[in-house]
């Protein structure tokens, strides 16, 4: 596996995002990016974050 480093402004930015909720014993909210393009094959990647009172922007909840 390699992993390739670049700027944002190198990124692919044809592509579609949808919010995804998931309901189970909790319930699981995310984004999933998709390309426009499906005439390739890519790697999906998965980040799950800790507990805690952090948003997906890293803010804090204050209490």
């Amino acid at each position: 596996m390699k992993l390739r480093v670049g700027s944002v402004e190198n990124m692919n930015k044809n592509f579609v995002e949808e919010s995804v909720v998931i309901n189970s014993d909790v319930i699981l909210k995310g984004t999933i990016a998709i390309p426009e393009s499906d005439s390739e094959k890519l790697p999906a990647v998965l980040l799950i974050n800790g507990s805690g009172g952090a948003d997906r922007d890293g803010n804090n909840e204050k209490t």
